[in-house]
């Protein structure tokens, strides 16, 4: 995507509701996809990790889409390339593992890839509402964040939890 100057409202319009489009693709991809992957992974520990994940997701994603439509820019469809690509490498790593165990790690992994990557367009959305323009709007992206962050720190912690298993890593997107 790309950074448009933040010195006129319109621009900042624009890419807002292109930040919005592309969370909103992202965490409706998700939430088609996670109850599969749940049920897919390892049980024990991995597979409720992946349910509150979803719950979550839906939670935010209805909180997203609220704030989208009370500030005039209700979420709509886009191709977000980016966004496309990280979460069919999820989609991708899920089936091509046939070993349970190692399948949960490398779906953990990229799913904490796809997290961060979330994190990084929450923090240009942040950038482009500044705390003076919109005090209530800017809060509630901030706060937004904050729970996609509980989510990425959740993933890690479960993959704390493995001390004794190699968890492999993500797969790298290809360039």
């Amino acid at each position: 995507m790309q950074n448009l100057p933040m010195n006129k409202p319109r621009e900042r319009s624009i890419q807002r509701k292109a930040l919005i489009d592309e969370l909103h693709f992202t965490h409706k991809q998700l939430l088609r996809m996670l109850p599969t992957l749940a049920r897919r992974v390892e049980a024990d520990r991995t597979a409720p990790v992946l349910s509150l994940q979803c719950e979550q997701d839906r939670r935010n994603q209805a909180r997203l889409v609220q704030l989208a439509l009370d500030h005039g820019q209700p979420p709509g469809p886009r191709l977000c390339a980016e966004a496309s690509a990280r979460v069919h490498q999820l989609y991708h790593v899920d089936r091509s593992i046939e070993d349970r165990d190692a399948r949960s790690a490398v779906v953990v992994n990229t799913l904490l890839d796809l997290r961060a990557y979330l994190l990084s367009i929450w923090g240009k959305l942040i950038e482009v509402e500044p705390l003076g323009v919109a005090v209530e709007l800017h809060n509630e992206l901030i706060a937004l964040q904050s729970a996609a962050a509980e989510q990425h720190r959740e993933l890690v912690l479960l993959i704390g939890s493995w001390q004794n298993v190699e968890a492999p890593s993500a797969v790298p997107l290809s360039a």
